[in-house]
């Protein structure tokens, strides 16, 4: 009797250890495909449904996320950032800062600060965050700012990228949306 106890817990495990391990692995791939969205065009499953439907956002025109609305308003390139009370600070060889100014506001009830969910991506299908060496040394810089409720906030996120970069858009994924929504801004 003893033996069969034994068993059958070993056996209940072992279904619950593969059991979440195999959610767990699900619940990153879905992770990393809202946080790094393809350059390329919908993606479709293996069930044939889309899992990412891509919408091109023209320059200037607004957008709306879960929690945010969005709207790019120009992009500049620039070997320096610097701010009013800072030093400048220079890319690296071979390299230039994209400085993207943008509106954002709050659309839910609470303050949060604004994470760096947009990802720059280049003509060659490379993925870029925010560049870290950004807050201080750019004015009205937008990383981790405090958000407060449908009150829009005008600032920058700064991108480090190769010279070779003929071209790069901003891709972020909308939250709780199935298919993925992408929404990309074509800047160069």
């Amino acid at each position: 009797m003893k033996k069969l106890v034994l068993v059958l817990l070993t056996i209940s495990m072992l279904l619950a250890v593969s059991g979440c391990s195999e959610n767990k692995s699900l619940k990153s791939i879905k992770s990393n495909v809202e946080e790094t969205p393809e350059p390329s065009s919908t993606m479709i499953a293996s069930t044939g449904e889309p899992i990412e439907e891509v919408t091109n956002i023209p320059l200037g025109v607004e957008y709306v996320l879960a929690t945010l609305k969005v709207r790019v308003l120009k992009s500049r390139t620039s070997k320096t950032i610097s701010a009013e009370y800072s030093s400048p600070k220079t890319a690296k060889d071979g390299a230039t800062f994209v400085i993207i100014n943008m509106d954002v506001k709050n659309i839910t009830k609470e303050t949060f600060a604004l994470e760096p969910i947009f990802v720059l991506i280049d003509d060659q299908g490379r993925r870029y965050r925010t560049y870290d060496g950004s807050i201080g040394n750019i004015d009205n810089y937008l990383d981790f700012k405090s958000l407060s409720p449908s009150i829009k906030e005008t600032g920058n996120f700064v991108y480090e990228v190769p010279l070779d970069a003929k071209s790069y858009e901003l891709a972020v994924g909308k939250a709780g949306t199935e298919p993925l929504e992408i929404y990309k801004v074509k800047l160069k």
